[in-house]
């Protein structure tokens, strides 16, 4: 446990222990505030032990006896955070007994694991982390290449209309506020439109099902490649609608997406979902259909730095495809590091978004840059 020190308390922060707890509490870390601890009690420890400078985080362990009050204990837990600003984590033991107040902690982002063990291994994670990011210092992404203020209608638009689940033209306006490059693309409501589009865009083109209801196309036969000529287009819109309808019935289907297909690059995905206690868990791994089944990927905590960033790339087991294997001209590692860090860094900007994905992301050869293909986001229905 080389990354947490036991704290050793300040004589003052002793003395004021001594005065205040019970002869029978023992006063030097670990605290003992004993079975018979009330609310109070634990609020007074927590107090003084917050406001010594040597301490940069507090767990808290309940046992629950039959004067516990886990509801009341948890409220003090959460005022000391509030008040001192320090990292605080709990471990209540005793599931079902202690069940309102870890749900008390965990609407209030406080952490709560059932054993001591775990607790103290998320403290040696924690001080992993803040290790990691202060080996570098640098300044955020550029703030040049992002309109917060694109995004922020969007989203107002949605939660102002109790919609959750983000369409296409909006979830890549707010790629496109974020500095992310896209294929070329257009919309088509039926195959004549389809065509039209396809012939400006140029050939070979992707098509995709368009449709609010259906996040991953793939699977309902919503996705057509490598079209080359007006007659692929044609028949691939008629099928994709086709799929679509045999398999989601009542699905609502606005169209289909024209994209020019991006063929130098290798696929990854990028994806971020919001924890209740941590926030929000950046993901990258090997993308396209294959995420699910090979499950090579890496997490982080967000907003991630160029470290971390490009740590999250080599450690997954497919690295040494992104590099370049026999000769092969290696993918474009910058842009990709850069496209993750703004990826966390919109998570963070805008909490009302519950999960976001680009899948796939096409990372080209180097010095070619990264293409967003496609991406979903949802939104938070308690904002």
């Amino acid at each position: 446990m080389s990354s947490v020190k036991i704290a050793a308390f300040s004589s003052n922060t002793i003395k004021k222990l001594r005065e205040l707890l019970p002869p029978i509490c023992s006063i030097y870390n670990p605290v003992d505030v004993v079975g018979d601890a009330d609310a109070k009690r634990y609020n007074t420890a927590l107090t003084i032990v917050a406001e010594d400078e040597g301490v940069d985080g507090i767990l808290v362990i309940l046992t629950p006896q039959e004067m516990t009050d886990p509801i009341g204990t948890a409220k003090a837990v959460i005022d000391t955070s509030r008040k001192y600003g320090k990292t605080l984590i709990t471990s209540f033991m005793g599931k079902e007994t202690v069940k309102g107040g870890v749900d008390f902690l965990e609407k209030n982002a406080i952490p709560n694991l059932f054993f001591p063990e775990k607790s103290v291994r998320c403290f040696e994670i924690m001080a992993c982390r803040k290790k990691e990011t202060g080996r570098i210092k640098e300044e955020d992404v550029s703030e040049s290449k992002i309109i917060k203020e694109t995004t922020k209608e969007i989203l107002n638009n949605y939660l102002k209309k109790r919609i959750f689940a983000m369409g296409y033209e909006d979830s890549k306006n707010i790629l496109l506020s974020y500095g992310f490059a896209l294929p070329k693309n257009a919309f088509a409501r039926n195959s004549e439109e389809a065509i039209a589009c396809a012939e400006e865009i140029g050939y070979p083109i992707v098509m995709k099902v368009v449709s609010p209801e259906i996040l991953h196309k793939t699977d309902v036969g919503g996705v057509a490649v490598k079209l080359r000529d007006k007659e692929e287009v044609k028949n691939a819109f008629e099928e994709i609608i086709s799929n679509v309808k045999k398999y989601m019935t009542n699905a609502f289907i606005k169209g289909v997406s024209i994209q020019e297909m991006v063929t130098d690059g290798k696929e990854v995905i990028i994806g971020f979902t919001r924890d209740m206690s941590f926030g929000p868990m950046l993901m990258f791994g090997l993308g396209g259909i294959y995420v699910e089944v090979l499950k090579d990927v890496s997490f982080r905590l967000c907003p991630v730095n160029k470290f971390e960033a490009n740590t999250m790339v080599s450690e997954i087991k497919s690295y040494p495809l992104l590099k370049g294997v026999r000769g092969e001209i290696g993918s474009d590692l910058k842009s990709l590091e850069d496209a993750i860090i703004r990826f966390s860094h919109l998570s963070v900007d805008f909490p009302e978004i519950l999960e976001g994905e680009i899948n796939p992301l096409i990372v080209r050869p180097e010095g070619k840059g990264v293409v967003a293909i496609d991406s979903r986001f949802r939104l938070k229905e308690d904002v």
